[in-house]
């Protein structure tokens, strides 16, 4: 699956639900209006991975689709906009996250989603939210989105990436944090600042039983 390079110019929901199915027929179609040809394609590539990761981690997929689908709604808007947004609402006053837009769309896609998008889930936003930094205590969901979106197939290389894919069907927790470790081994190597809930969430994710099975190879 990881090694597909098609574009994803196609989509069908996993739900049988008629409902469902035109709900996300819905975004789709406002997706496209929106977001750029290439985020577009992207966020149903992650879609597409995260519920496949769900499946094969006994997560509930159609949540997972949806936040896969949803996670970058609002990656249209300009830094100015989701400031003011994140402002006006008060999503955060971490002055690191309101002046970048890499980190400040996730914050914002989560109130995006629920007001453009009639999304209500709190699992869901979650996911949203913390799909760039991770958070420390975040949902395994969360924890699903936030790989998904840097493993999709149509992410381009970048160390370790085909490890992480690897280790991603078989735990959650150790892929995540192996890619956690491999962006902030980015980051820092070149001087930039590594947000401090990033740095926790590894903290974090190295307590956990599942990091520290055999088949954690860094």
């Amino acid at each position: 699956m990881f090694l597909a390079k098609h574009k994803q110019s196609v989509y069908q929901s996993i739900s049988s639900d008629p409902v469902i199915r035109k709900r996300v027929d819905s975004w789709i179609e406002q997706l496209s209006g929106t977001l750029k040809p290439d985020r577009f394609e992207h966020s149903l590539s992650v879609a597409r991975t995260a519920v496949h990761l769900s499946e094969k981690h006994g997560l509930d997929a159609l949540r997972a689709e949806q936040a896969g689908l949803l996670h970058d709604c609002a990656k249209h808007l300009s830094l100015d906009e989701m400031r003011q947004i994140a402002v006006t609402h008060s999503l955060t006053s971490d002055e690191t996250i309101l002046s970048s837009r890499s980190l400040l769309h996730s914050v914002v896609g989560a109130w995006y989603a629920e007001k453009y998008y009639g999304m209500t889930d709190f699992q869901v936003l979650d996911a949203i939210r913390y799909h760039t930094t991770g958070c420390a205590g975040m949902s395994r969901l969360s924890m699903c989105i936030c790989l998904s979106d840097s493993i999709e197939p149509l992410r381009e290389s970048y160390p370790l990436l085909n490890r992480i894919r690897e280790l991603a069907e078989q735990s959650l927790e150790q892929a995540l944090l192996l890619s956690l470790e491999s962006t902030a081994g980015y980051v820092t190597s070149r001087g930039w600042f590594l947000h401090p809930q990033t740095q926790e969430t590894i903290r974090w994710l190295k307590t956990l039983p599942e990091t520290h099975e055999k088949n954690h190879i860094v």
